[in-house]
């Protein structure tokens, strides 16, 4: 290269670097051997990384709760150190006690501590101190959240009894105001309860429905020690009263005698009392603690367990729930309700065993009819046109006659040629009923009870029943008022109250 050429030099152009020796830093990152369930993997860490890893090593155990079996915890290590400032900030706020001091706003997406300013600390300290005495203060969220924060990952700090305790006073204290604190706690408090061998707490009996909700393990919050059977018995039949908001006079007739009902079937064929393992089938499940929460390295973890689901759809699942919806219809057939539950796949020995009971405990009562009163109504200012009421006067009526008299004598002088005299009117009597010959049959044989042959006469004629009962109680209404036919799972029967009159209709 020419001197000419020097010019297209660009080492030339770039500034010289001070290249200084690298040092040793004094961390040794040889390999430590890291067991990740039956695996052994080796992994380059620092040396002070070691510790952590050992005490953070995977266990199992048989939670309390009957439903889950089993229940693995596995550490999710990385060398990464992500929130590692926040652990250190909350250990050192750890034991700072607040004032009393106004709220002050704050925020933040993901609050922590470094993120605050002097004014917004002290009013943290005082929220957390409220919180811990079980006394509520109007918060903003971000506060709140850094709480439960602060709670899931300084379990060494924070006794695991006293943080479920705080999560759920936080869920009472504030769901109405933040909703979504709603879905966020009833899954970090599954997560922290599992990873710390804790049962469901005491605190959050009361909220359980509302836990119920959003969570996507909902087997934790109903622990059989602290769910009635008749709750577990509709989850796992996957059934809801159908009466709850049309026929509420219903439910607890409902509550009363369904679990007792299906006791006394699982007796008359098992020897036994029911018991959820009949309908219920393992499965295993898995899920990430601490979702959508500030987690620092040291306490995420995968969380597998094995349980017995309530929410799986099986045969046995599907047959309980028919049983279900039989006992209701006959609940509702106690109480005179119309039943529109079907169960099609029910087998007729559950059906008798079924009827059996609720014929002893609940039997059904025909329902009484009373006769209706012609209605009469009288409007706002209807009582402004009544006629004076004046008594009975024969001289009255006598002078009224002849007054009457006289006026047909002027009208006949008068227009006499224009009055045509008409055919005097013979009263006749109507004979007719007003029912067919078909519609006579049919309350004659209702009163028999022949119900077998009622159905084939009608098959014959290709009638179907509704319409024949329809026109039958369309005639009662405008003759007495009422119906006079009623039906009760495919059987037709003549109301009591009317067999007089249904017999004189059917002679005539």
């Amino acid at each position: 290269m020419s001197y000419k050429d020097d010019f297209w030099d660009i080492s030339k152009l770039v500034p010289r670097k001070n290249i200084k020796e690298l040092k040793n830093t004094g961390t040794d990152i040889s390999a430590v051997q890291i067991e990740f369930g039956e695996e052994k993997k080796t992994v380059s860490f620092p040396l002070n990384f070691e510790n952590e890893i050992k005490a953070a090593s995977e266990y199992s155990y048989a939670p309390t709760n009957t439903l889950i079996t089993s229940v693995t915890v596995r550490p999710r290590l990385s060398p990464s150190r992500i929130y590692a400032d926040f652990i250190t900030d909350a250990k050192k706020y750890i034991n700072v006690s607040g004032k009393k001091c106004p709220a002050v706003p704050f925020p933040a997406y993901i609050p922590e501590y470094r993120s605050m300013k002097r004014a917004q600390l002290d009013f943290y300290f005082y929220f957390r101190d409220c919180v811990k005495r079980g006394e509520k203060i109007e918060s903003p969220l971000s506060y709140i959240l850094l709480f439960l924060f602060e709670i899931i990952n300084l379990p060494d700090m924070i006794k695991p009894e006293d943080g479920a305790v705080y999560m759920c006073r936080v869920l009472d204290f504030y769901s109405q105001t933040y909703p979504r604190l709603v879905s966020y706690i009833s899954e970090w408090l599954c997560d922290y309860a599992l990873i710390h061998k804790l049962s469901l707490p005491a605190e959050a009996l009361p909220m359980k429905s509302v836990l119920l909700q959003d969570c996507g393990f909902p087997e934790f919050y109903l622990d059989p020690a602290y769910t009635d059977r008749f709750s577990l018995i509709c989850r796992a039949a996957h059934y809801t009263p159908d009466t709850e908001n049309r026929y509420p006079e219903s439910i607890p007739f409902i509550r009363e005698h369904l679990v007792r009902a299906i006791d006394k079937l699982s007796q008359s064929k098992h020897g036994r009392d029911f018991s959820l393992d009949d309908v219920l089938a393992t499965t295993t499940g898995a899920r990430t603690a601490y979702r959508s929460a500030l987690c620092a390295y040291t306490s995420n973890a995968l969380i597998s367990y094995t349980y017995k689901s309530l929410s799986g759809n099986t045969m046995s699942s599907k047959r309980l729930g028919e049983i279900c919806k039989y006992i209701e219809n006959r609940v509702r057939a106690h109480l005179g309700i119309r039943a529109r539950l079907k169960c099609p796949t029910l087998f007729d020995a559950d059906k008798v065993l079924l009827d059996d009971y609720f014929d002893i405990n609940l039997p059904i009562e025909k329902k009484k009819y009373i006769r209706k009163s012609p209605v009469t109504y009288m409007g706002e200012n209807e009582y402004l046109y009544e006629p004076e009421s004046v008594g009975i006067s024969f001289e009255a009526a006598r002078d009224i006659e002849k007054d009457s008299w006289k006026a047909a004598e002027m009208l006949e002088a008068e227009f006499g040629e224009y009055i045509i005299e008409s055919e005097p009117v013979q009263n006749t009597v109507q004979t007719s009923i007003g029912l067919d010959e078909t519609e006579r049959d049919f309350l004659r044989l209702a009163l028999l009870g022949d119900m077998p042959l009622l159905k084939a006469m009608l098959k014959q004629k290709g009638l179907i029943a509704d319409a024949v009962i329809e026109r039958i109680n369309s005639y009662a209404f405008d003759t007495l008022g009422d119906s006079v036919v009623e039906s009760f799972n495919g059987d037709y029967t003549v109301v009591e109250d009317y067999i007089t009159e249904v017999r004189e209709w059917i002679e005539q």
